[in-house]
C-alpha cells in the first residue's frame, strides 16, 4: 500500500529529472535568451568573414582580359595625331583625343601630338554658340595651349613640322580625332598637307568623326565614314566647319563599333561621336577598333613575305 507520500516522492524524482536535463544543455543554444551569455561574442575565424566582392584572383582575371592585345616584346612604333585644341565646339572632342591616346599606348604605339599656335576663338558648350566680345573675361586661347590641357605639353610639337618629309618617315601612320576646331584654316591647311604626304608614301592614315573631312579633297575617291550618308551629314552645321566633304569622296554609313578601310587610299575611318545613339563606351571601343586595325595593316606590311 502506497504511503500518502509516495505521490509527493514521485513529483520530486520528475522535477530532478527535469532540472538535470536543463544543466547538461547549453545556455548559449536557448535561442530565446539574450543575454550576453546566450549571445556568442567571440570573434570569427578568418574562413568565417565574408569575402570581397572583387579578389584578387578576379582583378588578375580582369588584368588578362584587359591585356589581352598587349605585347610588350613588339617594338615600339612611333605616330603622329593632329590636335585642334580641346573642346567639343572650338577644337578637339576631348573623349576621342583621350580614347584615341589610350588605345595606342595599349597597343604599344608612342603618339606625338601636334598642335598649331593660333588663336582659338571660344564657343559657349552649353549653348553651342561663340562668346561675344563682351563676355569674355579670360585671355585669348590659343590651340597648343588647350591641347596641353589634353596631353602633357612635353608630347606636343609644333604643328608646321606635322608634313615635314623627315617626319613621315619617322611615323608608322597619323591619325585624325574629331571636332568642330579642326575647320578653321591654320588647322586645316597644315593637316592637308600632311595627309597627302602620308598617302604618297603608302602610311595609314585614320580618322574619328569628322576627322574624315580633312580627307577628302586631297584623296579624291577616298571612302570614309562619319557615321551617316552624305546627304544625311549636310544637316550637321558647325560655326567654324565651312569646310565640306571631297566632291568624289565616298561617305559611308556606319556605326560607332565599325571601321570603314579605302584599301585604295588606306586610310581608316569610324564614326565616333557622330555614330547613331553611341554612348561613350561605344565611341572608345569603336577607336580601340580604329587602332587595332591599324595595327594589322603595319603588322602585315612590316612581315616579311612568305613568313
Amino acid at each position: 500500500m502506497l504511503s500518502r507520500f509516495s505521490s509527493l516522492r514521485f513529483v520530486a524524482a520528475n522535477v530532478s529529472k527535469l532540472a538535470a536535463t536543463r544543466t547538461t544543455t547549453p545556455v548559449a543554444s536557448n535561442p530565446l535568451l539574450h543575454t550576453s551569455a546566450a549571445r556568442n561574442d567571440t570573434p570569427k575565424r578568418p574562413a568565417e568573414i565574408k569575402k570581397p566582392v572583387t579578389t584578387e584572383s578576379d582583378m588578375k582575371k580582369i588584368d588578362r582580359i584587359m591585356d589581352a592585345d598587349y605585347n610588350p616584346n613588339v617594338p615600339e612604333r612611333y605616330v603622329a595625331v593632329a590636335l585642334a585644341g580641346c573642346g567639343r565646339y572650338d577644337g578637339t572632342y576631348p573623349l576621342e583625343a583621350m580614347s584615341l591616346a589610350i588605345s595606342l599606348q595599349r597597343h604599344n604605339f608612342t603618339a606625338h601630338f601636334y598642335a598649331g599656335q593660333y588663336a582659338v576663338p571660344s564657343i559657349d558648350h552649353l549653348t553651342g554658340r561663340p562668346f561675344l566680345v563682351t563676355e569674355l573675361r579670360e585671355a585669348p586661347r590659343w590651340a597648343w595651349s588647350d591641347a596641353a590641357r589634353l596631353i602633357d605639353e612635353n608630347s606636343i610639337y609644333d604643328l608646321s613640322d606635322l608634313a615635314n618629309p623627315e617626319n613621315c618617315r619617322q611615323y608608322c601612320g597619323l591619325f585624325i580625332p574629331g571636332g568642330q576646331g579642326i575647320g578653321l584654316k591654320e588647322f586645316r591647311h597644315r593637316v592637308e598637307e600632311a595627309v597627302y604626304r602620308y598617302s604618297a608614301a603608302n602610311k595609314p592614315i585614320a580618322t574619328v568623326s569628322n576627322g574624315s573631312i580633312l580627307v577628302t579633297p586631297i584623296l579624291s575617291g577616298v571612302r570614309v565614314t562619319m557615321g551617316a550618308t552624305r546627304k544625311e551629314r549636310a544637316r550637321v552645321r558647325s560655326p567654324h566647319l565651312d569646310h565640306k566633304f571631297g566632291e568624289y569622296a565616298i561617305i559611308e554609313s556606319a556605326s560607332s563599333l565599325e571601321v570603314v578601310h579605302c584599301d585604295r587610299y588606306n586610310v581608316f575611318s569610324t564614326p565616333g561621336h557622330y555614330g547613331c545613339g553611341a554612348t561613350l563606351w561605344d565611341v572608345h571601343r569603336g577607336i580601340e577598333r580604329l587602332v587595332k586595325a591599324v595595327k594589322a595593316d603595319i603588322d602585315e606590311r612590316e612581315t616579311p613575305a612568305g613568313w
